[in-house]
């Protein structure tokens, strides 16, 4: 899964350029785009505005202020979104928004 290599690349290079995921992952830029944004949003990497060659682009970074899993666990429920193939949308996500009350 693109997912977990782009994760993986971040650790291991300790950082990778926005700019740079699109091309080392063969995949279209908007694809990019939304794989940094998921992974952003659920705590795994942190983004920081770069300049690089002349260009405006973001650093990602590995977040590692506990395990990537600890996201998706709530109340010890798992987060519907591990098996989502849809982009997110969490405001009209009916199973993200169960899971949330559920979690509580």
């Amino acid at each position: 899964m693109v997912e977990e290599q782009l994760l993986d690349t971040i650790k291991r290079e300790q950082g990778l350029l926005q700019s740079e995921v699109w091309k080392t992952f063969d995949i279209d830029s908007k694809k990019a785009s939304r794989l940094v944004r998921k992974l952003e949003q659920s705590g795994m990497i942190r983004r920081s505005s770069v300049v690089s060659n002349g260009s405006r682009t973001y650093l990602l970074e590995y977040n590692d202020t506990g395990s990537p899993l600890d996201n998706l666990f709530s109340g010890g429920v798992l987060a519907p979104c591990i098996e989502c193939s849809t982009e997110c949308r969490p405001a009209v996500c009916d199973p993200l928004a169960q899971w949330t009350v559920s979690a509580d």
